[in-house]
């Protein structure tokens, strides 16, 4: 896992992002939509949603140094997308974080 340059893997999100605020101008609240690290975590490692969590729980005990390697560069990337550069760049007045298990959402401004 790397950094990635948020403009040259998708592109699109921040387009879909600028024309929507043209659209809406000032009379919409534009959010953009993190999820966590801790979350997406999870799905990669699990493949998809799950009851349970065994693989992710595995990873934790088995090898705690990888998972958190894999947290730090997702916590990393997240900052990259959902920072106050991308949010400027992108028309988005803030950002929503994804609840992580027994958290609660947060919103960014």
């Amino acid at each position: 896992m790397r950094l990635m340059d948020c403009m040259e893997t998708c592109p699109f999100v921040h387009q879909t992002l600028t024309d929507l605020r043209k659209e809406v101008g000032n009379e919409a609240t534009v959010l953009g939509f993190v999820g966590l690290p801790y979350t997406l975590a999870t799905y990669l490692v699990e493949g998809s949603s799950s009851k349970e969590y065994l693989e992710i729980k595995k990873m934790m005990f088995q090898e705690p140094a990888l998972l958190q390697q894999m947290l730090s560069v997702l916590a990393d990337n997240i900052g990259a997308w959902g920072g106050t550069e991308g949010r400027r760049d992108g028309g988005t007045d803030g950002r929503r974080d994804e609840r992580e298990e027994g958290g609660h959402d947060c919103l960014h401004s």
